[in-house]
């Protein structure tokens, strides 16, 4: 969504990504899609957002601006210093993803900079999809929209923590029946 986004936009957007196809060099939405194999360290980048391949940035690429989107993790990978994290700016889908990274740096790392964007598909997508459904916000609902094999077992390990924390806390579907 991101990359058709910027692309409407007038943007020049490339996504590098893994792929199987051996020609893999294609445009959709404005968007062009190539293998990661192929992307170039030395060439010249207006602003740089890497996904799930930190060692884009760590490798101190050649572009104006560095963004690093941690979309699906609560943690650096490889070689990360206060100095390094600190060049680059951050996207963040929760606020306490933020501290949590931060934390990790240390007490004498320089905040990082960036934004708490949010995650998911928007609400207004969410009103066409499913009119019938009234999109209010609920704070103490939690939802786990993703694969199982993406922290649902730590989320069940901490369950009881959030349930200590918030007990008027309510999941949806099957999380109740998973942890009792």
């Amino acid at each position: 969504y991101l990359a058709r986004e910027l692309a409407a936009r007038g943007c020049d957007v490339t996504v590098y990504g893994p792929a199987k196809q051996r020609l893999f060099v294609r445009v959709v939405d404005g968007v062009k899609w190539r293998r990661l194999r192929d992307f170039d360290m030395k060439e010249s980048h207006g602003i740089l957002l890497a996904h799930r391949a930190p060692w884009v940035v760590q490798n101190a690429p050649n572009a104006k601006q560095v963004w690093v989107w941690h979309h699906d993790h609560a943690y650096f990978t490889g070689d990360w210093s206060a100095k390094r994290a600190s060049a680059a700016r951050h996207l963040f889908v929760s606020d306490w993803q933020r501290k949590v990274l931060q934390s990790q740096l240390g007490a004498d790392a320089e905040p990082l900079r960036g934004i708490v964007m949010g995650n998911g598909i928007p609400i207004a997508q969410c009103a066409e999809l499913t009119p019938e459904i009234e999109a209010a916000r609920i704070p103490s609902r939690v939802v786990y929209a993703s694969q199982p094999i993406r922290g649902l077992s730590r989320l069940l390990e901490v369950w009881p923590e959030v349930l200590a924390e918030i007990p008027e806390a309510e999941d949806m579907a099957t999380l109740g029946k998973l942890t009792q």
